[in-house]
């Protein structure tokens, strides 16, 4: 994406922007977790505390998306996966009935797919995701091993009391890690 489009993109969350002043990370809940998923990809924690800050760092990741991205996000019903989406697109819902909802901005398209109804790979659908890698793409319950999501970044949502951690590892991790530690002006 170039730098100008995200721009457009981002004046256009400038309302949804104002919604969230005042909210700031407590850095201390960003750090290197002490896992690997694999030998290439270092993991990352980020612990959320509530419904605002799982949206501001949705925010947080969509300002650093860029055509042709990826995302995985896995973890229990409940856990926020949705409410992050949200932060990204300022309009999200689950689509959990109708798979796919789509996201149009001015220079470039979100697609938020949602695989957990599907019993078995739907070969239709993963055609179209090829035909739309070079978008933003992001998967809820990705079930399937597919090809193209190799150069995903997966985030995991996990529940733990009254709180939420966030495991990123793969292909952004270390981006999406980092952005906890920027200050909105």
């Amino acid at each position: 994406m170039q730098w100008w489009s995200f721009w457009i993109w981002q004046k256009e969350k400038k309302n949804y922007l104002q919604k969230l002043q005042g909210l700031t990370f407590d850095v201390s809940r960003c750090q290197k977790a002490n896992l690997k998923m694999d030998r290439n990809s270092e993991v990352f924690k980020v612990i959320i505390r509530s419904k605002e800050e799982m949206i501001e760092f949705g925010f947080k990741v969509g300002s650093l998306l860029e055509k042709g991205d990826i995302l995985l996000l896995k973890g229990d019903l409940g856990s926020g996966k949705t409410t992050f989406v949200r932060g990204i697109t300022d309009k999200a819902f689950s689509p959990s009935f109708t798979l796919v909802n789509k996201y149009d901005f001015k220079n470039t398209k979100i697609y938020h797919l949602d695989f957990y109804r599907l019993e078995k790979p739907d070969y239709n659908l993963f055609m179209e995701l090829e035909e739309i890698e070079d978008e933003i793409i992001i998967v809820e319950w990705p079930k399937f091993d597919l090809p193209i999501f190799k150069k995903a970044t997966v985030l995991e949502f996990l529940v733990n009391k009254n709180q939420r951690e966030v495991l990123i590892s793969g292909k952004k991790s270390r981006d999406f890690y980092h952005v906890c530690f920027e200050r909105r002006s």
